[in-house]
């Protein structure tokens, strides 16, 4: 079995002056679905990372914070949705194209933008064995305790694809101990950023491009990397 139990989504901007006339701007725009919007007192000398405001959706599934730098949307799913992959990134999408929309409505240049992807994985696929004999060749003889990899591809000169596995032990009260395979996949477009282009990049485009791949590692890439231990973009 597979869940998503959490996204994070990230836009990070030149850095802005979030003077109160802008937060109120910025609030205007994402009152569409945050009823709960705090502006906070953080002095101007404050950390440029330090939250000026803080959004929480009415279920206290997803959050917004905006900072001088960056809008960040952190969503939590629980067992109503996290087997619903669709849903769950149409849920993050909306709430995404809502934050920039808001950024972009008071000026604010976009540096590049992320979403993270935290998938929990266990049941009959056997995917602690495959992490540690397939992705890492570990041998079965081998008394490894632990296994924690990263590997980072470039997608068409455009976006950093950074990938993340581990093994998760769940030990619940009374009950056999079991362990899950944790992964963690985010795509952003930081390329462009680091390495600029002749031509424009839309961030539009880019931001629908982020959860397009995001999908289609969710429904076909994630299956493959469990069962065979191997990354196929595409």
């Amino acid at each position: 079995m597979k869940k998503i139990v959490g996204i994070h989504g990230n836009i990070v901007f030149e850095p802005e002056n979030m003077k109160k006339d802008k937060l109120r701007k910025l609030e205007d725009v994402l009152e569409e679905m945050y009823g709960s919007i705090s502006i906070l007192g953080v002095t101007p000398n404050s950390p440029l990372e330090i939250p000026r405001m803080v959004c929480q959706s009415a279920n206290n599934h997803s959050q917004i914070q905006i900072s001088c730098i960056n809008g960040q949307l952190v969503v939590r799913f629980d067992e109503n949705f996290y087997e619903d992959f669709d849903l769950c990134l149409s849920y993050c999408k909306e709430r995404m194209n809502l934050l920039q929309k808001a950024l972009l409505e008071i000026g604010v240049k976009i540096k590049y933008s992320g979403i993270t992807t935290q998938f929990v994985c266990s049941g009959d696929l056997n995917a602690i064995n495959n992490l540690k004999s397939k992705s890492f060749k570990i041998r079965e003889s081998d008394e490894v305790f632990d296994v924690l990899g990263r590997v980072t591809y470039v997608k068409d000169e455009t976006y950093y694809l950074n990938l993340t596995m581990n093994n998760l032990r769940n030990t619940p009260t009374d009950e056999v101990p079991t362990e899950e395979v944790g992964v963690s996949f985010e795509v952003n477009d930081r390329y462009v950023d680091n390495f600029p282009k002749e031509k424009s990049h839309d961030f539009k485009e880019a931001l629908d491009e982020l959860f397009k791949i995001q999908s289609d590692f969710a429904h076909n890439t994630i299956d493959k990397l469990l069962l065979e231990g191997v990354f196929v973009d595409g």
